[in-house]
């Protein structure tokens, strides 16, 4: 929005200096053990695949089960 206002030469001169500022900073991240270690533990906190096929987990769960050959109405009344 700030770049929309301004527009002219200077939106062409604030878009570079963030994408200069932007590369400055990934820079600085990927350089940083520290900072490469955070990101990592985020991307992988936030972003990881599923360790299990829950249809498959829920399979062997309901086939083990002790009441397996029960039906069991849920419905009230």
């Amino acid at each position: 929005m700030v770049l929309h206002r301004v527009g002219g030469e200077w939106g062409l001169v604030l878009q570079l200096a963030m994408l200069f500022g932007s590369i400055l900073v990934l820079a600085t991240v990927l350089s940083s053990g520290n900072l490469r270690r955070r990101a990592k533990f985020l991307i992988s906190r936030n972003f990881f695949t599923h360790r299990y096929d829950y249809r498959v987990e829920w399979l062997k769960l309901s086939t083990s089960s002790p009441i397996r050959g029960r039906q069991t109405n849920f419905r009230s009344g």
